[in-house]
């Protein structure tokens, strides 16, 4: 059994940050231990009589594998009572109104029910929420401030009596139901600073970032590329700068290097070539479709700027389908080579036994490489996945020779390390938050290996050149900004 006393400094710090405010954001390299620390602050709260119970949102996978697990793991949390939210919504609504549960966790995509149960047996009979704390774990989730999830969920953390939210902004100091909030996350800002807005209008309801988006845009940013596109990027570095100083007052940035040794990243990128047949019709296919875009992007007509917006996804989605093997139409999945299979052959026999990590991108590339090495049993976590805290224990017990899952399945929060050190992309992601959160699955703290195996397959002279450097790219971006943060605090304490 773990106590406070296992806790690294940094995890001591955290929790004392978190317990300085009243709104706090946490933004810990991944494997940090986030969970324990929040709910150490949880117990801490309770403990002064400052709260009574608090909600956590989580990642589905999270939510169901971890925040429960790791209560009980630690001998000053195992006496709170953790209720998770999920099932039918009959059994959802005992749980929601049992008197001894000290922590609801509920996950993202389960807010519109919650909403609307909260509106209809608390807030509109003028009743307080039975939270008073409120954990958002993975809080970039609610980076789009203008998406659906987090503005039917603000509906719960704006003030009771606000304007309509849509003309008018809260008051952000204004008394609300959840006078604690803790935002939590390992990737704040994988596409650039406009990520931040949503996330901090949730913590702080607008308070540094304002409420409104176009008003945060009209301060800070720019749009990438035409306007039509609703891409934003902030405009200068004085802007960013000003954005670190808005935010600086309640955000906890620590870097891995600083604090702790974990195993380094081996990165590998494994070439293969198209058939030449296969070759010469991905060029054919990407140049008149990319040339077809080009062409609106010159001479824009009536409607086709948003054929541009609309299809430039779609066109980039084939060409990864056709170097990945696989594409899919009206009639179905239609196979066109084995180029990256073979190639995946070759690893999984050069590993000698070792289990394997497996990501995918497409259903159809997961269904050849489950049918392709069934004689391994590879296990599937994703949709329609029942057992996955099994598998992941087996997993963690080296009894599974390969993992197959899509990073969002698996790519928030889960303890892997135990299992192996090998991981293969089957094909490039562009999510650089997708790409950072699956690897750190391994990469973490009991990794017994001294590195990680992160391998690439990917098909020479296709879309999967510019996404594989793109992701690293905006890594580093990242990895930038959250290092000026860290400076621009050690020279505010400095002058403090």
């Amino acid at each position: 059994m773990l106590s406070p006393s296992d806790f690294h400094p940094y995890q001591a710090r955290a929790v004392e940050h978190a317990l300085q405010h009243t709104r706090a954001m946490v933004w810990l390299f991944m494997g940090a231990g986030k969970t324990i620390i929040s709910l150490t602050a949880i117990v801490e709260r309770v403990m002064r009589m400052e709260i009574s119970r608090a909600l956590v949102v989580a990642p589905k996978r999270v939510a169901e594998s971890t925040w429960r697990q790791e209560a009980a793991k630690w001998s000053h949390t195992q006496g709170l009572t953790v209720s998770l939210l999920r099932g039918g919504a009959d059994f959802r609504l005992r749980e929601l109104f049992r008197p001894d549960v000290d922590v609801h966790v509920i996950n993202y995509e389960m807010l519109p029910w919650l909403t609307k149960t909260c509106q209809e047996y608390f807030i509109r009979t003028g009743k307080p929420l039975p939270w008073q704390m409120l954990v958002l774990d993975e809080v970039d989730r609610f980076k789009d401030s203008q998406g659906k999830r987090l503005q039917e969920f603000e509906n719960l953390l704006i003030p009771r009596g606000s304007p309509d939210k849509r003309r008018w902004a809260p008051n952000p100091d204004a008394p609300c139901d959840f006078a604690y909030r803790i935002g939590l996350t390992g990737t704040p800002a994988s596409n650039g600073l406009v990520d931040l807005h949503g996330q901090f209008r949730a913590i702080d309801g607008g308070k540094r970032l304002y409420w409104f988006a176009g008003d945060f845009r009209q301060m800070f940013c720019r749009p990438r590329g035409a306007v039509e596109y609703n891409q934003w990027e902030v405009m200068s570095s004085e802007a960013k700068t000003e954005v670190r100083r808005r935010v600086a007052d309640i955000t906890l940035s620590l870097n891995e290097a600083d604090h702790i040794q974990l195993p380094d990243y081996q990165f590998h990128k494994h070439w293969v070539d198209l058939p030449e047949s296969v070759q010469e019709a991905y060029s054919h296919f990407e140049r008149e479709l990319f040339a077809s875009l080009r062409r609106h992007d010159e001479d824009p007509q009536d409607g086709e700027w948003m054929l541009l917006a609309d299809s430039a996804p779609t066109v980039q989605m084939r060409c990864r389908q056709l170097a990945n093997g696989a594409v899919k139409t009206p009639e179905g999945d239609t196979l066109v080579h084995d180029a990256k299979l073979e190639m995946l052959d070759q690893i999984v026999h050069e590993a000698n036994g070792k289990p394997i990590l497996v990501s995918y991108a497409f259903r159809a590339d997961m269904h050849r490489i489950m049918e392709r090495y069934k004689k391994l049993k590879p296990e599937y976590v994703g949709p329609g996945t029942k057992d996955a805290d099994e598998i992941f224990q087996r997993w963690n017990k080296e009894q599974v020779r390969m993992l197959v899952s899509h990073p969002a399945s698996i790519g928030h929060g889960l303890n892997l390390q135990n299992g192996g050190n090998e991981i293969v992309w089957f094909g490039p992601t562009n999510n650089p938050r997708l790409w950072l959160q699956f690897n750190a699955r391994l990469r973490r703290q009991g990794q017994k290996a001294e590195s990680v195996h992160v391998r690439q397959i990917l098909a020479r002279g296709t879309v999967d050149e510019p996404i594989s450097t793109t992701v690293m790219s905006k890594h580093a971006d990242e990895e930038k900004f959250r290092r000026a943060l860290e400076e621009h605090l050690s020279k505010r304490t400095a002058c403090a």
